[in-house]
């Protein structure tokens, strides 16, 4: 029989056991052992037939972002990632593992990952030469795939988060900052493969800050036809960079009847009708809200006489309605407010005497015209009219 003369270097680490062989060949010596790092080992086969050529397997790795549209990643956002593992050897491999590292300022979202292991990562303390010291240990994520058969692969996805802030090298905080994340099938070198050099996948993600703009409203929530209303709406940047060019939107009920502005920061025009629909639209604007400011208009205004009681009316802000602005989260750029109205009874009263001089008589008659009106939209309920005379 020929003999197949086979010469292949491992390179081992400390305390690892390594079963030496090849698929799919009678194996003369099956070697189990424990070998110093970097031991060269040859093994002599025999093949059961004239003629037999190995199959050996051949793992690699991608990893790529998850989503369709790709843009840079927000601070304290989520990033999801692809890792998909491929054999494209001709054998198939048994254990398989990757691993997914992730920058020391970042962690995993979700750690509910079938078949995963995540580590959060932190510090180590550790003893050097009488001296303790704490070494970082990013955030990991190990994954079994099982058994993986020629021309197979499998994919899974991680949910990573971005970190809550940027500094630069020198420590100072900058917008914006490139990551590197990196995936490994096959991390201890387990599987024997044709080609081990195709077994790490890196992909650079960017990170921004981003303005958060959150829309809100302060003022009274109830009252009644005929008081006068003043609100407040006032946008908010809770985010980590300045939002620049910020345009809004206030939209009121055409039931109101407004006034004036009394103050603000928050430059708009007066309500507009819009068509079609009878409601009020006034649009604003201001050049700039820092991080941890907020720009702020006040307004006045009456409720139209015809308001009918037990109404509920819905002031609404808008925020960068046109989303011109990278924002960490939309959700929160809407504010409506209700507004309970009353629409009581206004009653009048109104009085007219008639004087009559009979003649012949030394005092007069008066005749008393007495009216009351109800100048308010509700009715009002069983009253008395009292008169003292």
């Amino acid at each position: 029989m020929p003999i197949v003369d086979v010469l292949f270097r491992k390179t081992l680490k400390p305390s690892w056991i390594t079963k030496f062989r090849i698929p799919h060949l009678h194996v003369a010596l099956i070697d189990y052992c424990r070998l110093a790092v970097g031991a060269m080992v040859t093994i002599a086969c025999t093949t059961a037939g004239p003629s037999v050529i190995a199959q050996t397997p051949d793992l690699t790795v991608q990893l790529k972002r998850a989503e369709e549209v790709v843009l840079p990643a927000l601070t304290k956002g989520t990033v999801a990632y692809d890792v998909i593992a491929t054999n494209v050897g001709s054998g198939a491999a048994s254990h398989v593992f990757v691993i997914t590292t992730l920058p020391l300022s970042w962690s995993f979202q979700t750690t509910v990952t079938p078949n995963c292991f995540f580590s959060p990562g932190g510090f180590v303390v550790s003893a050097f030469h009488g001296t303790t010291i704490r070494l970082p240990q990013p955030p990991r994520a190990l994954c079994n795939l099982g058994q993986m058969a020629s021309a197979v692969s499998k994919r899974l996805q991680l949910i990573a988060k971005a970190p809550s802030n940027l500094q630069s090298a020198a420590g100072g905080a900058v917008e914006s900052k490139v990551f590197k994340i990196v995936s490994t099938v096959d991390p201890d070198n387990i599987v024997f493969e044709t080609n081990e050099d195709n077994n790490t996948a890196e992909i650079s993600t960017e990170v921004q800050t981003a303005a958060d703009l959150d829309a809100g409203w302060s003022g009274s929530r109830s009252g009644t036809v005929g008081q006068i209303f003043r609100q407040t709406a006032h946008i908010r940047n809770i985010g980590d960079r300045d939002a620049e060019n910020v345009t809004a939107v206030i939209d009121l009920p055409g039931r109101i009847d407004f006034d004036r502005y009394e103050g603000g920061d928050l430059d708009c025009d007066d309500p507009a009708v819009v068509p079609n629909s009878g409601n009020l639209r006034a649009s604003c604007r201001v050049a700039a809200i820092a991080v941890g400011d907020e720009a702020a208009t006040t307004f006045r205004f009456r409720l139209k006489p015809t308001t009918p009681n037990d109404m509920t009316l819905n002031l609404t802000l808008t925020a960068d309605p046109l989303g011109s602005i990278r924002d960490h989260s939309r959700s929160n750029n809407v504010s409506a407010v209700p507004m309970s109205i009353t629409a009581p009874a206004d009653l009048t009263f109104d009085y007219l005497f008639d004087r009559f001089d009979p003649p012949g008589r030394d005092f007069a008659d008066l005749l008393l015209h007495v009216s009351v009106f109800n100048y308010g939209p509700a009715a009002s309920p069983p009253t008395r009219l009292q008169i003292e005379w």
